[in-house]
């Protein structure tokens, strides 16, 4: 680890995380909207499953791939986030020293 310009010490330096922490929130939220997906295919099947009643088997349909599109999309989408900051901090090559808190490059 480089020493930190501030206080000379490399003991408390790390990499500089920003990249894994934004990548993580937006592909959280990404994965998140998938849920107008989710919803309109559950839906679909909603219907064609409960055909005797097709409002009620839409209006299930439609919750229920709502609520399995955010969680799967959200958890996906997070994933691949972090995956994709963790390179943006690689390549970045900033540091932190975590004794007086500066943020430099190597």
């Amino acid at each position: 680890m480089p020493k930190c310009p501030n206080c000379g010490t490399s003991d408390s330096v790390s990499l500089d995380r920003t990249g894994r922490k934004v990548g993580t929130a937006v592909g959280v939220v990404a994965g998140g909207l998938s849920t107008v997906g989710g919803s309109a295919a559950g839906a679909a099947v909603g219907a064609a499953v409960c055909s005797v009643v097709p409002l009620i088997g839409t209006t299930i349909g439609a919750i229920g791939g709502a609520i399995i599109g955010a969680l799967t999309g959200a958890t996906s989408g997070g994933v691949v986030g972090y995956g994709a900051g963790r390179v943006v901090d690689r390549c970045r090559g900033h540091y932190k020293c975590q004794k007086c808190g500066k943020v430099f490059d190597a």
